[in-house]
């Protein structure tokens, strides 16, 4: 992907070399959001991983002694443990889900940004282009 990335700002930096301008930004910018987003999101897989460990664990002692806890009829105290798990971990994943929709939104506009860039360079430098 990296390479496709590579070869398609080649190209067009070749054909209109002012292209290099608005590249050069977007990039820091992206180095940064990149950076930032990589170190939160290793955070919070963490943070989800460590929540999960508790709902499997759970589950699988309840079903190991399912028998036990029909006998003393703990159905609904097993339950709501499991669902205080749940939330728990359902809590991180929403986390992990946000984090990445966070740098995604960022990349399109950073795209947004560069394609309408481009645009209006063309359209102001469309007679030295020829």
């Amino acid at each position: 992907v990296f390479l496709q990335i590579l070869g398609v700002i080649a190209v067009a930096s070749s054909v209109i070399p002012w292209i290099l301008i608005p590249v050069v930004p977007l990039l820091g910018v992206f180095l940064f959001l990149r950076r930032y987003y990589l170190r939160t999101s290793r955070d919070v897989k963490r943070l989800e991983s460590t929540t999960r460990s508790p709902v499997f664990s759970h589950l699988s002692s309840s079903l190991q002694g399912l028998w036990t806890i029909r006998a003393f009829c703990a159905e609904k105290r097993f339950q709501k443990a499991f669902d205080a798990h749940q939330d728990l971990h359902s809590e991180a994943w929403f986390l992990f889900l946000t984090t990445s929709r966070w740098f995604a939104f960022r990349l399109d506009i950073m795209c947004s940004i560069f394609v309408t860039i481009t645009v209006f360079g063309c359209l102001l430098l469309r007679d030295q282009l020829d």
